[in-house]
C-alpha cells in the first residue's frame, strides 16, 4: 500500500498578498478598477472620443492604484482600520450634569 506525501502550506496565518497589495487593499483595488470600468463606459456613452476616454480612465486608474499601493505600504494589513478608528475617539468628554455619576452608585 502506497502512502501519499502532501506538502504543508506554510503561509497559514500570513496576510493575503497580491502584486504588492495586502489584505483589504486587494478588495479596495478591485472595487476601484470596477468603478474605473464603469467610468469608461459612462464617458464612452456620452460620445467622447475613444482615445480621450482611454487616457482619462487609465490616468485615474493609475492614480487610484498608486494611492492604494501607498496606503498598503504605509499602514500595512490592519493599520488603516486602526488609523481611522483612532481618529474617531474623542479627545475629551464633557458632561454638564451630575446625573450619570449619581446613577453609578445605585
Amino acid at each position: 500500500m502506497a502512502t501519499s506525501v502532501y506538502p504543508t502550506y506554510r503561509a497559514i496565518g500570513r496576510p493575503l498578498r497580491f502584486k504588492g497589495f495586502q489584505g483589504q487593499y486587494i478588495v479596495l483595488a478591485a472595487a476601484a478598477m470596477i468603478g474605473d470600468l464603469f467610468f469608461f463606459i459612462l464617458l464612452f456613452a456620452c460620445k467622447l472620443p475613444a482615445p480621450l476616454c482611454m487616457i482619462l480612465t487609465f490616468g485615474i486608474g493609475a492614480a487610484v492604484l498608486g494611492t492604494i499601493g501607498w496606503l498598503s505600504k504605509r499602514f500595512g494589513v490592519h493599520g488603516l482600520m486602526k488609523h481611522l478608528a483612532r481618529k474617531r475617539i474623542p479627545k475629551h468628554l464633557s458632561c454638564k450634569s451630575r446625573k450619570p455619576f449619581l446613577n453609578l452608585l445605585k
